[in-house]
């Protein structure tokens, strides 16, 4: 099992039941859902950072309707375990949604290997170890992660920050990196009922020195979301419900249904 490392001393953590310790006596209490915080104070960047309640509410209900079904198994087929018993962590996992879908991909070829999730979201991270017992999951930041150096198989991130040099710290020589961003048509429907004009957007392939692209797919297809709670969900967990006006927001109320493209594009970057 990977050790989680102490954000304070960097020195591994032994982990019992009820909280994880380390040789220099810092302790840190799991939460009864089974997650442990190893957020610093002097990490954060806000009061409470990350997706608050509501959010991953709403994500965690949009995403068990089975819009983003496609994407998930094309995410989890894309993972890849080099060494037996290896570790994939999934950085920036949010309410687990795709972490436990790599984990069942993995079991049911009966690839022994650990996953990890990592978000700084607390209420993400409730909701994910509430439902995902068999996975460790951890509140850190996407750039100081509690995990030791070359010890990741698999560094997967899903529509989340890339810290390309933690990315180069954690993943063994011979590892993968994969990558979910949004494709150029990512929810042009629903940006098309918010805003005026409306652009084809740019897609941001991030680039990580010492890795390099070696598998690329495209998941694109339309939905139409005729059930208004699914519309209000998805509007709510993405950042547009952030940035668009009250009277946006008013029109969004005001349709019976939301056609729009779903398109991702899931890259897999592999160690030079």
């Amino acid at each position: 099992m990977t050790d989680f490392l102490c954000p304070v001393c960097q020195n591994p953590l032994q982990e019992d039941h009820t909280r994880l310790t380390c040789r220099n006596g810092h302790s840190f209490d799991r939460a009864a859902e089974g997650y442990v915080n190893l957020l610093l104070a002097t990490d954060k960047r806000s009061k409470v950072p990350g997706d608050n309640k509501q959010m991953v509410q709403a994500r965690h209900s949009f995403l068990q309707s089975g819009v983003y079904a496609p994407v998930r198994k094309a995410i989890a087929e894309a993972v890849r375990v080099v060494t037996a018993g290896g570790t994939v962590l999934d950085c920036g996992c949010s309410e687990g949604y795709y972490t436990a879908a790599v984990f069942s991909e993995l079991q049911a070829k009966n690839i022994g290997a650990e996953v990890i999730g990592i978000d700084i979201s607390k209420f993400a991270l409730k909701r994910a170890a509430k439902d995902n017992r068999r996975i460790r999951f951890a509140v850190a930041s996407a750039y100081r992660l509690p995990v030791a150096d070359r010890s990741i198989d698999t560094f997967l991130s899903v529509f989340a920050p890339v810290s390309a040099s933690e990315v180069f710290r954690t993943v063994k020589e011979n590892g993968h990196l994969v990558v979910a961003v949004p494709g150029a048509m990512h929810l042009y429907g629903l940006k098309k009922v918010l805003y005026d004009e409306v652009f084809i957007r740019e897609v941001k392939i991030p680039a990580v020195d010492g890795f390099g692209i070696v598998d690329e797919k495209t998941v694109s297809y339309e939905t139409e979301l005729t059930d208004h709670r699914l519309i209000d969900d998805l509007l709510l967990m993405t950042p547009y419900y952030y940035k668009s006006s009250p009277e946006a927001k008013a029109r969004i109320q005001a349709i019976s249904a939301l056609q729009t493209e779903i398109d991702v594009r899931i890259l897999t970057y592999a160690r030079k």
